[in-house]
C-alpha cells in the first residue's frame, strides 16, 4: 500500500527512467496517485489506484507508461490525465466511480486505450480534447454521466471496436471543433442520443451500430458536420437521425430502420447530404424536412415500408430530392405543405398504399422526370387554395385510382408529362381547383382521359389525349375549364363529354377517331364549342335534350352518321360552322328543337354536286332518315 499527503504516491521522471509497479494499493495523493512524465517508462501492473485528489494516474511530457490489468476508481478527478504527447497504453483495465472523465487524452496525449471496462463515472468515460489523439479500442464502456466517449477542441481520435451503452446522456459527444475517426462500435441504449456532433466538429463514423437508444440515434446540430458511412442505425426511442439548426453532415450507406417518430429528420435550418441510404419500416415518417431554411439534399436513398409518410416536407423548408425511390409507405410516398417548395426530380414514387405524392395546405416545388406508378391511390394529389407545384417531364402511370387528382381550389402547372393506364381518369380536376395543363400526353386510361368537375377550372392547352376508354375530356357538375388547342382523337367513347351543367370553352381543337362522337353535350351541359376541326367520328357533335351551348365556327369532315346532331329539346346556338361529308347527314334537328341556326357552309362539291364547293345552308327539316349508332358503346357520365 502506497499513500502520500504528497503530489504523488509515485512519480517516475526522466528519459532514463524505467520502473516497474505491481499488485500495490495507491491510494489518497493530494494529486495523482501515480504520476509518470518526462519520456520515462514504466509498467503499472495489478495494482488498485484509489481515492486520489487530481487523477489516478498522469501521464505528460513524453511519459510511456504500460498499464494492464489494474482498478482504478473512486478518484476525486480523472481515473487516468495524459497530456503533453504522452504515449503509453492502458490495457485491461477497470477504470470507474471516477468523480471527472475516466479517461482524459489532450495536449496530443495518444494513449492505446484497449480491452478495459469504464463504467460509473460522474462525467465522460472517456475524453479527447485540445489536439488530443488516442487509439479506443475494444472497450465496454456505460453508465457514464455526460457521454461514453466525449471528443472537443480538435481532439482526433480513433475509436474502433466498443461497446458504449447505457450511458446517462449520450454515447458519443463530439463539440467544439472535435474530429476522430469512430468505426464498428456499438452505441446503444443512451439515454440521450447515441451520437451527438455539434459546433463545427466533423468526425467520420463508419460501420457502426447506433440502437436502442431512449432518444435519437444521431443528432447532428449548431453548424455540426461529420461524415457517417455505412453505419446501422435502428430501433431509437425518437428518430434514427436529427440534423438542425445550421448542421451539414454527409450521410452515405447507411441504415435507418425501425426508428419509432422517424427515419431521418431536418429541421430548424439544417442542411445535409444523404446519398444511397436505406431508410426502411420506421414506425412514423421516413425523412422529415421542417422550417424555413432547412435544405438537405436526399439523392438515391430508398424509402421503402414506412408506416407514415415516405417524405415529409412542411413550413417553408426547400431541399433537393434526385434519384431516390420511395416505396410501400402507409402513408403518401411525398406529402409536400405549407409554403414548403423541394426541388423533386428523377424519384420513383412507386406501389405506396396511399397516394404518391400529396401536395397540400400550400405546398410549392418542382417536380421533374420522376415516376409515380402503381399508388394505391392517386399517383400525385395536389389540394388547397395555396397550392401550386410545377410538374413537368414526369410519367405517372398504373394507379388503381386516379392518375392526377387537382381539387379543393389548388392551383397547378402540369406540363410535358405522360398520364397513362390509370383506372379512374387520368387526370381529375375537382372543387374549385384550376390548374394549367399544358403539353401533356394523356393516353390509355382506362375511364375519362381528363375529367373537370364540381365548379372546377383550369386551362387545357396543346395537350395529345387518346386511348383512354372514356371520354378524352369530360366536363360536369359546373365545371368551366378553357380546353384550347389539343389533338384528341382515338378513344373508346366521345372526345369531349359536357354534361350534368357542366359548361367550358372548347375551341381550335383537333378531335377525331372516337367510338360515338366528336362532342357530345347532354344534361344541361351548356359549352362555348368554337373553331374546332372534328372528322371521322359517327357523330361530330350531338347535342341531347336538356342541353344548350353555342356550336360555332367548326369543321367538320369525313364519315359520319350525322356532322351536327340536336336532339328534342336542345337549345343550342348553331352557326356558321364549315361541314364537309363524305357520308351521312350534314345538320340533323330532330323534333321540338328551341335552338337557333344559320350561316352554316356544306362543302357541295364532296356530295356530287353542281354546285360551288361551299354555300350558305339553313336547316329547314325536322325528321331526317333514322340513324343508328352501329354497335358504338353508349355514353356513360361515370368519371
Amino acid at each position: 500500500v502506497v499513500s502520500s499527503e504528497g503530489l504523488a504516491c509515485i512519480q517516475i521522471s526522466s528519459h532514463k527512467s524505467y520502473a516497474t509497479v505491481r499488485n500495490c494499493t495507491v491510494k489518497n495523493a493530494t494529486r495523482a496517485g501515480i504520476m509518470i512524465c518526462l519520456d520515462a517508462e514504466a509498467v503499472i501492473d495489478g495494482c488498485e489506484i484509489v481515492h486520489n485528489a487530481a487523477t489516478g494516474i498522469a501521464i505528460h511530457t513524453g511519459g510511456r507508461p504500460t498499464i494492464v490489468n489494474c482498478d482504478i476508481h473512486s478518484g476525486r478527478g480523472n481515473g487516468i490525465y495524459a497530456s503533453d504527447h504522452a504515449r503509453g497504453s492502458v490495457q485491461r483495465c477497470k477504470i470507474h466511480h471516477n468523480h471527472r472523465a475516466q479517461v482524459s487524452l489532450c495536449g496530443s496525449a495518444n494513449l492505446l486505450v484497449e480491452d478495459n471496462t469504464i463504467w460509473a463515472g460522474d462525467d465522460a468515460g472517456v475524453i479527447v480534447y485540445d489536439s488530443g489523439l488516442g487509439q479506443i479500442i475494444r472497450n465496454d464502456i456505460f453508465d457514464n454521466e455526460l457521454a461514453g466517449i466525449q471528443i472537443k477542441t480538435c481532439g482526433n481520435p480513433h475509436v474502433t471496436e466498443n461497446k458504449i451503452h447505457q450511458g446517462r446522456q449520450y454515447g458519443i459527444l463530439v463539440a467544439e471543433d472535435g474530429m476522430g475517426t469512430i468505426c464498428n462500435n456499438v452505441v446503444a441504449e443512451n439515454a440521450h442520443a447515441g451520437v451527438a456532433v455539434k459546433g463545427s466538429s466533423d468526425p467520420t463514423f463508419q460501420d457502426n451500430t447506433i440502437c436502442g437508444g431512449l432518444d435519437a440515434g444521431v443528432v447532428v446540430y449548431d453548424s455540426g458536420r461529420g461524415t457517417f458511412a455505412r453505419n446501422d442505425i435502428h430501433d431509437n426511442a425518437t428518430a434514427g437521425v436529427v440534423v438542425m439548426s445550421g448542421a451539414d453532415p454527409t450521410f452515405c450507406e447507411n441504415k435507418v430502420r425501425e426508428n419509432t417518430t422517424a427515419g431521418v429528420v431536418v429541421v430548424a435550418g439544417g442542411h445535409g447530404t444523404f446519398q444511397n441510404n436505406q431508410i426502411v419500416k420506421n414506425f412514423g415518417v421516413g425523412v422529415e424536412i421542417k422550417g424555413a431554411g432547412s435544405a438537405p439534399v436526399f439523392q438515391a436513398n430508398q424509402v421503402l415500408d414506412g408506416k407514415q409518410e415516405g417524405i415529409l416536407i412542411s413550413d417553408g423548408a426547400g431541399g433537393e430530392l434526385y434519384d431516390n425511390v420511395v416505396s410501400r409507405n402507409v402513408r403518401a410516398g411525398l406529402l409536400v405543405s405549407q409554403g414548403a417548395g423541394p426541388q423533386v426530380r428523377a424519384n420513383k414514387f412507386e406501389e405506396g398504399l396511399n397516394t404518391g405524392v400529396l401536395v397540400t395546405n400550400g405546398g410549392l416545388g418542382t417536380y421533374e422526370g420522376n415516376t409515380m406508378a402503381g399508388n394505391q391511390r392517386s399517383n400525385l394529389t395536389i389540394e388547397g387554395a395555396e397550392s401550386h407545384p410545377v410538374l413537368t417531364q414526369n410519367s405517372i402511370f398504373g394507379s388503381p385510382d386516379f392518375g392526377v387528382l387537382v381539387q379543393d381550389q389548388a392551383k397547378a402547372t402540369v406540363i410535358r408529362n405522360e398520364i397513362y393506364g390509370n383506372s379512374k381518369s387520368n387526370l381529375k380536376v375537382s372543387t374549385g381547383a384550376s390548374p394549367d395543363v399544358r403539353e401533356n400526353r394523356i393516353f390509355n386510361g382506362k375511364s375519362s382521359g381528363v375529367f373537370f368537375c364540381d365548379e372546377s377550372r383550369g386551362f387545357l392547352r396543346l395537350n395529345e389525349i387518346f386511348g383512354n376508354a372514356g371520354a378524352g375530356v369530360q366536363i360536369r357538375t359546373g365545371a368551366d375549364p378553357e380546353v384550347r388547342h389539343n389533338w384528341i382523337h382515338s378513344g373508346h367513347q366521345t372526345g369531349v363529354h359536357v354534361c350534368d351543367g357542366g359548361r367550358g370553352v372548347i375551341e381550335s381543337n383537333d378531335v377525331y377517331g372516337h367510338q360515338w362522337a366528336g362532342i357530345t353535350v347532354e344534361t344541361n351541359g351548356a359549352p362555348t364549342v368554337l373553331a374546332n376541326r372534328i372528322r371521322n367520328e359517327q357523330f361530330g357533335i350531338i347535342v341531347h335534350t336538356t342541353a344548350s351551348g353555342q356550336i360555332e365556327g367548326n369543321e367538320l369532315f369525313g364519315d359520319s352518321q350525322a356532322a351536327i346532331s340536336l336532339m328534342e329539346g336542345a337549345e343550342a346556338c348553331v352557326r356558321n360552322n364549315l361541314i364537309h361529308p363524305d357520308s351521312g347527314v350534314p345538320l340533323y334537328i330532330a323534333g321540338e328543337n328551341r335552338g337557333q341556326y344559320s350561316d352554316q357552309g356544306i362543302a357541295g362539291a364532296l356530295l356530287g354536286s353542281e354546285q360551288s364547293p361551299v354555300q350558305n345552308y339553313q336547316a329547314s327539316w325536322t325528321s331526317p332518315r333514322a340513324i343508328t349508332c352501329a354497335g358504338a358503346p353508349a355514353i356513360t357520365a361515370t368519371p
